[in-house]
């Protein structure tokens, strides 16, 4: 067995943690590789120049992280594809994703190495983004021209520094649903229900919910609503163009809060679920729910 031990340095006590996980592991037989998950922030979310040798080569069985939850979604991105389980280690302050195990880190490595935990196989995003005087490959079913982005918890269409607000055309699954003016909007998985979209207005979904949640942003509007599509609908949001067939206002795009780096003006962006589940593993079963719970409700 081989795990990847993915650390933020900037956490305190994660080195002497991951030091102790180290020494635990190979006592135990198991190959162990670690990474600095700060470095892993690169401008370009579709660069993998820093992927592990280990994982690019499937040589990988599980994976822990020491940080909070920017280093769990930095970690699954470099997982993008890949069958191997996550176990999330909390050194961060709200921890929704990662288990919070105070002093019990080696028996919650154990517990994932004898498979005693909970898996939960969470729903993550592929996106795809047409720039100006590209031919759109997703309608068209040609080659891409570039590689999808994958987001854990969210894909935002936003204003970005302009400050005019975006027009744009929703369709989801080819079914037109209306045009949007605001300041964008958001294309969110279950787990990323308790992030961004929440903060939009967005409604807490069980991580079991396997479709997409469309939040739009500010949208200048008392008919905009959320929806949540099935699991294989395909979210289209294209820009609308003015009258010599330009991009009226640019977004930006980002990817679990990283802008998307491109060469050219966005047109239209395609938003779906993932082909291989990102799996969470947990002590026990509910943790998102009892979390949320605990951090918007605790005042009922």
């Amino acid at each position: 067995m081989r795990t990847l031990i993915a650390i933020s340095n900037s956490k305190p006590g994660a080195i002497d943690k991951c030091a102790m996980l180290v020494a635990y592991l190979q006592a135990q037989g198991v190959q162990t590789e670690t990474v600095n998950v700060d470095r892993l922030v690169w401008d370009d979310p579709i660069t993998y120049e820093t992927v592990p040798e280990c994982v690019e080569n499937d040589e990988v069985d599980l994976v822990i992280t020491l940080g909070g939850d920017g280093t769990i979604l930095r970690t699954a991105r470099i997982l993008t594809g890949k069958d191997v389980p996550i176990l999330g280690i909390n050194l961060g302050n709200l921890g929704f994703l990662a288990n919070d195990v105070n002093d019990n880190l080696i028996e919650l490595t154990s517990m994932a190495l004898a498979g005693e935990l909970v898996e939960e196989r969470r729903t993550n995003l592929q996106c795809d983004i047409i720039c100006e005087n590209e031919t759109d490959w997703v309608a068209e079913g040609t080659q891409k021209t570039r590689p999808s982005f994958f987001a854990l918890n969210e894909v935002a269409i936003t204003r970005g520094g302009s400050g005019i607000m975006l027009d744009m055309m929703l369709d989801i699954s080819g079914a037109a649903v209306g045009r949007f003016k605001g300041d964008g909007m958001i294309i969110a998985t279950a787990t990323g229900s308790t992030a961004y979209s929440l903060a939009a207005g967005g409604p807490i979904v069980a991580p079991s919910f396997r479709g997409l949640i469309v939040q739009p942003l500010a949208s200048h509007t008392i008919s905009a609503r959320t929806i949540l599509t099935n699991e294989n609908d395909i979210v289209q949001l294209k820009l609308v163009l003015d009258k010599n067939n330009q991009v009226k206002r640019i977004p930006a795009v980002y990817v679990d809060g990283m802008e998307a780096g491109l060469d050219g003006e966005i047109t239209t962006v395609y938003v779906r679920r993932g082909k291989v589940p990102t799996t969470l593993l947990y002590k026990e079963a509910n943790t998102t729910i009892r979390k949320a719970t605990a951090t918007f409700f605790r005042g009922l």
